[in-house]
């Protein structure tokens, strides 16, 4: 009885080894980053590229343990405030971050609306509309702490008519 106990424990341990991981466990291995905190920063624009421009943006984001980030924007664009999200990825092994940006900006316009029949004169209502500042950034991660990159943002009014663009460049810092 003792022999044939002996002779399936050792079948059932060479089952056991065949079906483990090669290499070992899917674990990070040492002197890679850790793909989660937070990252705040600063868009400001390029002198080169977008030269005197009146535009200022902040962002924050939070990167969770899977590399992806999502947080807040707030852009200053020539006295308008688009506020918005910014959702990225962070890859550990290259030490970059991409990331969309996505603000919108409301405000009402006065528009002609038709004639009035009587008088001849035209009517005019006010209307909700909703600019939209859209782009993209990416970005070197310096000493698992710094953020530098650039951005480009598209500003629209009108749905599918582009205002302007603007170049930013991407400094950010981790917090905490």
């Amino acid at each position: 009885m003792k022999a044939v106990l002996g002779v399936l424990l050792c079948y059932l341990l060479f089952t056991s080894e065949c079906f483990a991981l090669k290499g070992g466990p899917p674990y990070p291995t040492p002197g890679t980053t850790v793909s989660t905190g937070q990252f705040a920063g600063a868009l400001l624009p390029n002198q080169e590229i977008s030269p005197s421009v009146n535009s200022i943006g902040i962002f924050s984001i939070l990167f969770t343990p899977t590399g992806i980030g999502t947080g807040t924007l707030l852009i200053f664009q020539t006295g308008q405030t688009y506020t918005g999200t910014i959702q990225g990825i962070y890859d550990t092994q290259a030490a970059t971050v991409a990331a969309l940006l996505n603000a919108t900006f409301p405000y009402v316009e006065l528009v002609r609306t038709g004639t009035d029949p009587i008088t001849g004169e035209p009517i005019f209502t006010l209307e909700n509309f909703l600019a939209v500042a859209s782009g993209s950034l990416t970005g070197q991660v310096i000493r698992r702490s710094q953020i530098t990159g650039t951005s480009t943002v598209d500003f629209s009014l009108k749905v599918n008519q582009i205002d302007s663009t603007v170049t930013y460049d991407v400094f950010g810092f981790a917090q905490g």
